[in-house]
């Protein structure tokens, strides 16, 4: 009765098929990729942490810097405060000091015998009111003015005869160049 039995061998068979050697080569490498692809996510995981750490310390170094800034906020106030000041005031003084020349190279061109009695100011022009002895003082003064290069105009606007004070007023319109 032994020798009818079969007989089971569980150990593989050397004629396995094509199907069989794919699937198996297929199982093998599906392993490798998955153990690969669970190492990259977890590196990527880890990654994060450090990326986290990096945005924290970027927003309190933020934070400070803010601080820092709005420190010299008060400090930025007072020094444009300050610029603006002196850019009017550096506008002021141009305009002073050419106030100033105006007058001193009119009263240059005064003859010795004759007067300025008022002297005023436009943009453009500069009204001057003189007192002379005789009309050569006043035709000495009207070369003076015409010759100057500050003047692109001479014009006398008033002139009269004052005899109580024994003087002839002139008064000049003189158009800036």
């Amino acid at each position: 009765m032994a020798k009818n039995l079969p007989t089971i061998n569980l150990a593989s068979q050397k004629d396995e098929s094509s199907y069989n050697s794919f699937l198996g080569w297929a199982l093998g490498i599906g392993k490798f990729i998955v153990i690969i692809t669970e190492v990259i996510a977890l590196a990527a995981f880890i990654y994060r942490f450090s990326l986290d750490k990096q945005i924290t310390d970027l927003h309190s170094e933020i934070t400070s810097l803010e601080l820092v800034t709005q420190s010299y906020g008060d400090s930025e106030k007072k020094f444009r405060n300050l610029q603006s000041r002196l850019s009017f005031a550096s506008t002021y003084l141009k305009n002073e000091n050419s106030t100033a020349k105006i007058i001193f190279d009119v009263e240059a061109l005064f003859p010795s015998n004759v007067s300025l009695n008022t002297i005023s100011f436009t943009p453009t022009s500069v009204k001057v009111e003189a007192l002379a002895p005789s009309t050569d003082s006043l035709k000495s003064l009207t070369t003076a003015f015409q010759a100057s290069p500050d003047f692109s105009s001479v014009s006398l606007d008033q002139l009269e005869n004052n005899p109580a004070n024994g003087s002839i007023d002139a008064n000049y319109t003189l158009t800036l160049k």
